[in-house]
């Protein structure tokens, strides 16, 4: 067994074991609540989804507005957005674009890309596409249901190591986010679960893990944390797009409930986790890190220390899982 870095403060590593094929559930969550299906456009790839399925979702960003609107309606700092693009680092460090060179489907894709992110130079860099309303609340949104499944497809144009070694690591080992669930306490917004991307030096691929974290204190930052790791671990593409899912069961009691699939594959679950911290609760995709480092396919470092990019597309909130149809 390999070792998976290390996020919180304390920390247990459970196994998942088997992969599976399919989804845990297929019926509409139990949400009184009636939610209005998105709006398809033709030259999608949702639009080649079985009709009942399409009708069970409830929010996309396909990005063929052209901007970044899907995310954060009319801007990221109006008082209605269902969302936004929030950075760290500077707009030359940390910046979300709207692509034409590298899409899934349609005229447009997004890329999350960051420069200096190397931990000995203080380097925390992320970009952070983030949801958590259907629709803006001048426009009937509402946060999204107590289940549901998140989706959307990735593209890596390139291998990347986010492991941490002397002079930088600081006990950590190196982690890095690119999908997430957030949700705030009194001391702020906190991740309660984060699907991280690492390159394993044992099976020369990049592979994923999930942490949940536990809040003792509703008044702090201080988790427990509990690593999620693959027995069998499916490799990430690179250079082809992919296809992530996430069925997130909101709790704030151990009730809750995480599943991950990757192209239709079931490779990560927790189970019996708090989920949720209060109503805000949001979902997040992007290019977070502290440090990382882009190499070749023996594991050699090449190009800057500390640059990433991740290309996305075709995100959708459903009511049923899409994954059967990637």
């Amino acid at each position: 067994m390999y070792s998976v870095p290390n996020l919180g403060r304390m920390t247990t590593l459970i196994l998942f074991g088997a992969a599976i094929i399919g989804c845990a559930s297929t019926g509409t969550p139990a949400d009184e609540h009636e939610w209005p299906a998105a709006v398809i456009r033709p030259d999608t790839w949702f639009i080649d989804l079985p009709a009942s399925v399409r009708a069970s979702i409830i929010w996309i960003a396909d990005h063929e507005e052209g901007d970044l609107s899907d995310w954060e309606d009319a801007g990221t700092d109006t008082y209605y957005a269902g969302g936004g693009v929030f950075n760290t680092g500077s707009s030359t460090e940390a910046h979300a674009d709207l692509r034409t060179d590298i899409v899934h489907t349609g005229d447009f894709a997004v890329s999350a890309s960051i420069t200096g992110a190397i931990r000995a130079e203080n380097g925390t860099r992320a970009v952070r596409l983030m949801r958590w309303t259907n629709a803006p609340w001048n426009e009937d949104g509402d946060y999204f249901p107590r289940e549901a499944y998140y989706s959307v497809w990735a593209y890596l144009p390139e291998r990347y190591d986010p492991r941490k070694f002397e002079p930088w690591d600081t006990g950590d080992g190196g982690w890095w986010n690119i999908f997430q669930f957030k949700s705030d306490n009194d001391a702020g917004s906190q991740p309660v679960a984060v699907l991280n991307l690492w390159w394993n030096d044992e099976t020369r691929r990049m592979e994923f893990y999930l942490d949940t974290k536990h809040y003792p204190d509703p008044s702090s930052d201080e988790h427990e944390n509990t690593t999620w790791e693959q027995t069998d671990p499916i490799e990430v593409p690179i250079g082809e797009w992919f296809h992530l899912e996430a069925r997130f069961v909101k709790s704030r009691i151990r009730t809750g409930s995480i599943t991950i699939w990757q192209n239709g594959v079931q490779i990560l679950r927790a189970d019996n986790v708090i989920t949720e911290l209060s109503e805000q609760t949001t979902w997040g995709i992007g290019n977070y890190t502290d440090h990382i480092q882009a190499i070749d396919i023996d594991g050699n470092p090449v190009g800057t220390t500390g640059s990433a990019t991740v290309f996305f597309d075709d995100a959708a909130v459903s009511l049923v899982p899409v994954h059967p149809y990637h």
